[in-house]
């Protein structure tokens, strides 16, 4: 049995950065309200009270996104006997099977996130989730850097958007791999 290949994932790209840190800021600023209702001792008052709630409420559903996205962000991709995984950080790991690969090569720089129609998650701790592209379509995303990003085309699936550190290297490895399962 073959050692599986690990290729790491590409660091947060510059507007991922921009992006996760500005919703972690006005998550942070939804938050002041309440806390100087509170600390004013003015939620004695019915509209205080109800106004520190709504801004809880606001709050809570950041902080719920921010964990969830930070969750799913991928960490690694493992190149295996029979299967590629991509590991998260919290969430399960995705396998996909090399029977439901099809091609895989690398995108141009930059890759279509830009003019995306419809995105689950375009830029907080990367893109994840499902895509709707004016250029390729729907595909699924679980990328960190746009610039390094590498297509895996599926049978019966959309295309599958990864980003690993060192793009060719990846696209090489796995075609190896894709070959020798067929030769097998």
């Amino acid at each position: 049995m073959q050692k599986p290949q690990i290729a790491v994932c590409a660091p947060l790209d510059a507007i991922s950065q921009r992006l996760t840190q500005g919703f972690v800021l006005v998550g942070g600023i939804s938050t002041l309200p309440a806390l100087f209702l509170a600390l004013s001792g003015l939620l004695m008052y019915p509209l205080a009270f109800y106004g520190a709630l709504v801004c809880a409420a606001v709050a809570a559903g950041f902080l719920t996104f921010l964990v969830l996205s930070w969750a799913g962000m991928p960490t690694q991709i493992r190149i295996e006997t029979d299967a590629l995984v991509i590991e998260r950080r919290w969430q399960r790991a995705v396998r996909i099977g090399y029977e439901t690969i099809e091609a895989v090569t690398v995108l141009p720089v930059a890759a279509d996130m830009r003019a995306t129609r419809f995105a689950f998650n375009a830029g907080v701790f990367g893109y994840q989730g499902p895509f709707i592209s004016e250029r390729y379509g729907r595909f699924f995303a679980y990328a960190t850097d746009r610039d390094k990003t590498v297509a895996i085309a599926r049978r019966g699936a959309p295309m599958l958007v990864v980003s690993p550190l060192l793009p060719f290297a990846f696209v090489g490895a796995l075609r190896e791999a894709l070959t020798q399962k067929k030769d097998a």
